[in-house]
């Protein structure tokens, strides 16, 4: 499933959307990229369909992700150790498959490659000293990684997401964890304006019966730990999520997939600070030519 998807009666009227966290995000920075990236999944020759591609620090995440995957997996009851030789071998095959489809931005091979072995060296000290504190990996009723939910339909949105790791804590509390390799955000930061705890939170609790107390990022190349309570009543992880889904929903029925979608109300993204495409005069959204020129200026 992707980032946002319609589903349509035998006419092709929408009648509902899928949505993921993912696509949630990119919606509140830039709806009208949002729209794009649908495009170029759906109707790539269309001509506001977006090129794909990904950012390379991105697929460094994913190459963490995934040893850290295999090691719970195949977890052996016993500390582990690192095993970079792998992770680069297929982080680099990944990459002379698609060349092209990868933006390197300011980075490097060099520091592509430390930031892989500083990432490895991160989730290696956390699965570590979980273990230490008494976490049982080895028990799939209890520790439950990287498992896709979707959400029972509401309001004709369905929700969907895949948590990095739900697991029990020695305490008899189920926590939910989710590990980083971009910048570090602050608690406050990720209380008012993350998705990711109240999305995964609310679907551990719809699809398994499971609230869970806390959720803890862990940027494992800054070795930093940040952990966010949750709120303790189910409904309110759900509340911010279901008026994002909502607002989608709105988008896609009254403007459209064929017609450019307006600027969120996080439109302090749209600068030439934040926005490469607005800093290049390329605002794919629909934003007032005026003011547009004067923050250019």
């Amino acid at each position: 499933m992707r980032s946002l998807d319609l589903t349509e009666d035998e006419n092709g009227k929408v009648i509902g959307i899928s949505v993921s966290q993912s696509g949630m995000a990119q919606f509140m920075r830039c709806p009208e990229s949002l729209r794009r990236l649908w495009l170029a999944h759906h109707m790539p020759d269309h001509p506001d369909a977006t090129p794909w591609w990904v950012d390379v620090s991105a697929l460094v995440g994913s190459a963490v992700h995934e040893w850290v995957h295999s090691v719970i997996e195949d977890f052996q009851g016993m500390r582990v150790e690192m095993s970079a030789n792998e992770v680069h071998d297929w982080f680099w095959a990944t990459i002379e498959e698609d060349e092209q489809g990868y933006r390197w931005g300011k980075y490097t091979r060099e520091q592509v490659a430390t930031r892989i072995d500083q990432g490895l060296a991160g989730a290696t000290g956390v699965i570590n000293e979980m273990y230490d504190l008494g976490y049982d990996f080895s028990d799939t009723k209890t520790c439950i990684a990287e498992r896709h939910f979707t959400s029972s339909t509401y309001d004709r949105v369905i929700y969907h997401g895949t948590p990095d790791l739900i697991i029990m804590s020695p305490k008899g509390t189920w926590e939910i964890f989710d590990w980083k390799t971009g910048s570090v955000k602050k608690e406050w930061q990720l209380s008012r304006h993350g998705l990711q705890d109240k999305l995964y939170a609310f679907l551990a609790g719809e699809q398994l019966g499971i609230f869970a107390d806390s959720f803890t990022w862990h940027w494992l190349n800054e070795g930093q730990v940040t952990t966010v309570m949750l709120d303790p009543d189910p409904t309110g992880w759900f509340r911010r999520i279901e008026m994002i889904g909502q607002s989608m929903l709105t988008m896609v029925e009254e403007v459209g997939m064929f017609t450019p979608w307006p600027l969120s109300i996080n439109d302090w993204h749209c600068s030439p600070k934040w926005c490469p495409s607005y800093a290049a005069g390329q605002c794919q959204g629909i934003h007032p030519a005026a003011t547009h020129q004067q923050q250019m200026d």
